[in-house]
């Protein structure tokens, strides 16, 4: 890192306390030299930690920090040891895969969780969204309990492509020259559908097209009467007269009624 990225890269740093006894790659300056060694940091010390979680300055002396080398032994240490040290209670501090815009860390006040904006020293804290699946007290130097496995960063393998869909046939606009599909004839008794109203230039039609016909009716068929025409035929008839196929013949039995023919110009019934 250049000396002039230094200070923003301090502003960038989040003050955090060490729950456990933490192993780490601290640095020193001896001799006009930067030097390097592995350092175990007493549960409680102060530590400025990156976006990743990782600590990076321990607060009290301003050493640099980083992950540690290898697997490491916390057996074979030097320096005075302190009540309640367990080289085999030591940990790690893995550091997330990616930047993390908030760490959430334990309120030892309140005994909670906690979410501390990154670069924030404490102004904005609030309560997490989503908490840790287990207690703020929990032990963490052992294995924690109701944690999910972690995701494993290998590639999938590609899914097989799915089978092309079969294509839908499309309704399609006769062009010139093509013969309309002929409309299906309406039952005997049925309302004819509306159609819809055609939108756009009208297609011309070609004259060999076939005309369309109904289908046969297999049911009887009624009759109807010939209509009396409004043409005369013959002698001009008394306007007062009746017309004569409408007076029945008369007989020596009592008449009931009389049937009349029906015409559309005629309304009503007689009955006598």
């Amino acid at each position: 890192m250049p000396r002039e990225g230094v200070p923003d890269f301090l502003r960038g740093l989040t003050p955090v306390v060490l729950r456990a006894d933490t192993r780490v790659g601290n640095h020193g300056f001896r001799a006009g030299s930067a030097t390097t060694f592995q350092s175990v940091l007493q549960a409680g010390t102060a530590v400025m930690a990156d976006g990743h979680g990782l600590p990076r300055v321990r607060c009290a002396c301003g050493n640099p920090l980083s992950r540690p080398a290898g697997a490491g032994d916390a057996e074979g240490g030097r320096g005075e040891k302190w009540a309640g040290y367990d080289p085999a209670r030591t940990v790690v501090v893995a550091p997330a895969p990616k930047t993390v815009a908030e760490l959430v860390v334990v309120d030892a006040d309140h005994n909670s969780w906690m979410a501390r904006a990154v670069g924030d020293e404490g102004a904005r804290d609030r309560t997490p969204e989503v908490p840790p699946p287990y207690a703020p007290g929990t032990d963490i130097t052992g294995p924690l309990p109701d944690v999910p496995p972690a995701k494993s960063h290998e590639p999938k393998p590609p899914k097989p492509p799915k089978p092309p869909k079969k294509p839908i046939p499309s309704r399609s606009t006769p062009g010139p020259g093509d013969c309309p599909p002929p409309a299906a004839p309406t039952p005997p008794g049925e309302a004819v559908a509306a159609t819809e109203e055609p939108t756009g230039a009208p297609v011309p039609v070609p004259t060999n097209c076939p005309t369309p016909t109904g289908l046969p009716s297999d049911g009887p068929t009624e009759e109807y009467p010939e209509l009396p025409t409004d043409e005369p035929t013959g002698s001009p008839a008394d306007p007062d007269e009746p017309p004569q196929d409408l007076v029945p013949p008369m007989t020596d039995e009592p008449q009931t009624s009389i049937r009349l023919p029906w015409r559309d110009d005629m309304e009503g019934s007689v009955d006598g």
